[in-house]
């Protein structure tokens, strides 16, 4: 029941490589992005899920805490969309949880939105944020400097509605995010590198994190420091950006399996089988669920097919557009 301490003689950490046995079993881990069933769906997009039922996340709150702690996570935040249910349930049950939320914030009057992570954060918090994120980030950011909340500008390169930002507007943005997340695991390398470089030219603090919405992508991109004992010294050491991040990029075989995992949680678990609420027999479920697979799932997965392979285009075209957004940061 007790908060778990790190051991005292850690391996110090330079550079960007791989880690070791010994410098795993050393560090204090978080995964600072990962969502559960109680995630909403962001207002700007989505619009055809919301329509036939799909849900943003399918994984159950203790379900995901399990499976970060089986991952090595000494720590877990949940952070998601516009919910802090899940947040606080897990919060009553377990010392080592970070009430955490994803914010969908204006950042222009262009129709510019992007995301903001929050950490550490109360109810009360969590109802003036959901206020004030439909006015600006200059009135969000400066709400959580001054309640001393942690915040972090999510996957930069993934804006949920425009392409990309003008160079002008980042560096208005600037005067206001403390932190960015330079690695998100639903990004692409170019696009967690441009996130870093943002981070790296505004002298600005980092965080990382999966983005998981499904159960094998929980885990996979974290935020560490070597000498946090307790979730208190962790968080003070995300606050004062003591910290480094590691993790896994997206690539097509990932995006492949997160998008069948999905898939067939959302559109074959639940469309196709919950809604019955059968009491089913072992023998009865394996014998049904069997069915469904070949006569609907796998006819479903070849329609998805030309879908991942428009996904992997519009990534390539992104990639592309943010390697520009790159150079012109550079040449600032």
């Amino acid at each position: 029941g007790n908060p778990p301490t790190i051991p005292g003689d850690c391996v110090k950490i330079t550079g960007v490589r791989r880690l070791t046995k010994l410098e795993m079993s050393c560090m204090a881990k978080a995964d600072l992005h990962i969502h559960t069933k109680f995630s909403e769906y962001p207002t700007s997009g989505k619009d055809p899920f919301k329509f036939i039922g799909i849900q943003d996340c399918y994984v159950h709150p203790d379900e995901v805490y399990k499976i970060a702690k089986k991952k090595g996570m000494d720590f877990v935040s949940i952070t998601d969309h516009h919910s802090i249910e899940a947040a606080l349930d897990l919060d009553s049950k377990y010392p080592d949880i970070i009430i955490g939320e994803e914010l969908e914030v204006k950042a222009s009057d262009d129709g510019h939105i992007i995301h903001i992570l929050v950490y550490d954060i109360n109810e009360k918090q969590h109802n003036d944020l959901s206020d004030l994120r439909t006015i600006g980030v200059k009135e969000t950011c400066e709400y959580t400097r001054k309640n001393d909340i942690i915040h972090s500008w999510a996957h930069p390169n993934l804006n949920p509605v425009k392409a990309a930002l003008p160079i002008k507007l980042i560096d208005e943005l600037m005067n206001y995010i403390d932190r960015v997340e330079v690695k998100n695991g639903f990004d692409t390398r170019i696009g967690n590198n441009f996130a870093a470089n943002i981070a790296k030219n505004y002298s600005k603090k980092i965080s990382g994190g999966s983005d998981a919405h499904t159960k094998s992508s929980i885990g996979d991109v974290f935020t560490h420091n070597n000498s946090a004992r307790n979730k208190t010294d962790f968080l003070e050491a995300l606050k004062e950006g003591q910290v480094e991040v590691s993790g896994l990029d997206i690539n097509l075989y990932r995006l492949q399996k997160k998008i069948y995992e999905f898939a067939y949680q959302s559109l074959i678990k639940d469309i196709f089988l919950n809604p019955h609420k059968r009491d089913r027999e072992n023998y009865k479920k394996y014998f049904l669920d069997q069915f469904f697979t070949l006569t609907a799932f796998f006819p479903l997965l070849a329609t998805l097919l030309p879908s991942i392979f428009i996904s992997y285009l519009n990534t390539i075209i992104r990639d592309n557009q943010t390697s520009k957004l790159h150079y012109e940061l550079n040449m600032e």
